[in-house]
């Protein structure tokens, strides 16, 4: 009866994070900082290490390099048997990481 199948933790160094949406998507320094605490407050899942000893979370993906470098690590973390749980069985194909992520630059 859950919702997912499997929930991977995505998380950047806030400088860093704050330096592409800066960067990337045009924002003031003051904006991007709001951002950033409005999404601490509201993620939903507490301290990460913790929620992954309990198996809420299956997967942390360390996004602290540039696009090419986040596409190995979601390579690496789809055929990782254990970021997928349980549903080790129901894993989709997986698709080209690489062009997903220049889309969305």
């Amino acid at each position: 009866d859950d919702l997912t199948d499997a929930l991977w933790a995505v998380r950047a160094p806030r400088e860093r994070a704050l330096e592409r949406m800066i960067q990337n998507r045009n924002m003031t320094a003051e904006d991007a900082t709001v951002r950033i605490e409005a999404q601490n407050v509201r993620r939903g899942i507490g301290n990460v290490e913790e929620e992954v000893r309990r198996g809420t979370v299956h997967a942390v993906i360390e996004n602290d390099g540039g696009l090419d470098d986040l596409a190995r690590k979601l390579d690496v973390a789809w055929d990782d048997v254990r970021s997928w749980g349980d549903a080790v069985e129901n894993v989709p194909p997986k698709g080209d990481i690489s062009n997903l992520l220049a889309s969305q630059e």
